[in-house]
């Protein structure tokens, strides 16, 4: 098959993208000729023989929703122009204008606008009209999108049931293939926590992701370690100057116990040097980083919202009600820092869940689709 993949950037650790990676390195592998419409690309994927690069340039343009745009417009001319050579075009939610064939949904906006994490009320300012214009207009163009793909292929049975209830889709359209981990990638290491300024010898859960905005809910995380004396946190995420969370912290009383250790370009190591992971999105259709955690035997605490809750076990880890509240994610917490045999047995089976859902069982569900969609 001649398949092409449509999305800004197909790179590790960066969600939707990295799904899109794992693909498209499988059709690959299986003789598949694979055009990467993106603006980024992973480089190891890039000279792999029979996959075709075509750069969207993107970068430069004001705001994301601009270049959202940009993007989409730009990828249709490309397609619309090449389209009798390709067989099938994959995309994940709105990411071109062109009608794909397998639409790879991580992401339900239509969900996500009634998540906590999105400004309700009056329009006040220059950013709040942003973020207002920003959200409606990726609902009505991705619910489009969605109407308009083949087969969509949901990341959870939640995001399936967001789907037909938000968006109206025919669930005969829709495939459920939970996202997978690479377990020969994500494997415990040797500690080492020098390397990422961490202190020795104290128990520290990592969290992991964008703390740019609200829906990855560090706040909860930062009022259950107030509550969990002893217990310290590391941050793998950017951060910019205008951060709330530096001074939430001192504001709290915690500031020596939270480590922000920025943009990590070697997830492993860093989860191989802590000794567990939690996440508690307001809005988190799976979460592939708690299962990366996971395959590195770090127990996962998380909240019932969470897709990749539905892949864990009741030993694995802790599951909390949705919303979390910092009292029940600090119940979590202070099991697991208090006995860490308990820790160490959960671990094990936070591995053995990662390698029931592995990056190889994904890529073949998706193969089976792309096949399926080729021959009809």
């Amino acid at each position: 098959m001649r398949i092409a993949f449509v999305t800004r950037g197909v790179r590790k650790y960066d969600g939707v993208g990295s799904i899109h990676l794992e693909v498209a390195r499988e059709a690959v592998r299986r003789g598949n000729a694979v055009t990467v419409i993106a603006t980024d690309i992973d480089p190891e994927l890039q000279a792999q023989r029979g996959v075709t690069y075509v750069h969207v340039p993107v970068a430069r343009i004001p705001t994301d929703l601009l270049r959202i745009f940009a993007f989409s417009a730009l990828s249709w001319l490309w397609l619309a122009r090449h389209r009798g050579a390709i067989d099938l075009v994959i995309g994940s939610g709105f990411g071109t204008f062109s009608r794909v064939d397998l639409n790879i949904v991580q992401f339900v906006f239509a969900q996500w606008i009634h998540s906590p994490d999105v400004k309700h009320g009056r329009i006040d300012d220059i950013r709040s009209l942003y973020h207002w214009i920003f959200s409606r207009s990726l609902v009505f163009f991705e619910n489009a999108a969605f109407r308009a793909s083949r087969v969509l292929v949901a990341c959870s049975a939640g995001v399936r049931d967001e789907l037909i209830g938000r968006v109206g889709i025919d669930p005969n359209s829709i495939v459920v293939v939970p996202n997978g981990v690479r377990t020969s990638t994500f494997v415990r290491q040797s500690p080492d926590r020098e390397r990422f300024g961490l202190p020795a010898d104290v128990p520290i859960v990592l969290f992991a992701g964008d703390i740019t905005t609200r829906r990855k809910n560090l706040d909860v995380i930062f009022d259950a370690l107030v509550e969990t004396p002893g217990l310290h946190l590391a941050i793998a995420a950017g951060i910019n100057d205008d951060n709330k969370y530096p001074p939430l912290a001192r504001t709290l009383g915690i500031a020596d116990r939270v480590h922000f250790v920025g943009m990590c370009r070697d997830m492993p190591a860093l989860m191989s040097s802590v000794d567990f992971f939690a996440l508690f999105s307001h809005y988190e259709p799976f979460g592939l980083v708690v299962i990366e955690a996971m395959s590195c035997e770090l127990p996962a605490v998380t909240s019932r919202n969470v897709g990749a809750s539905s892949v864990m076990t009741p030993e694995s880890g802790y599951i909390v009600d949705a919303p979390a509240t910092a009292t029940a994610v600090a119940a979590a917490f202070r099991a697991l820092v208090d006995d860490p045999a308990d820790r160490a047995r959960r671990g094990r089976e936070a591995r053995a869940v990662a390698e029931r859902n592995t990056v190889e069982q994904m890529t073949a569900a998706y193969m089976r689709e792309l096949e399926a969609l080729a021959r009809d």
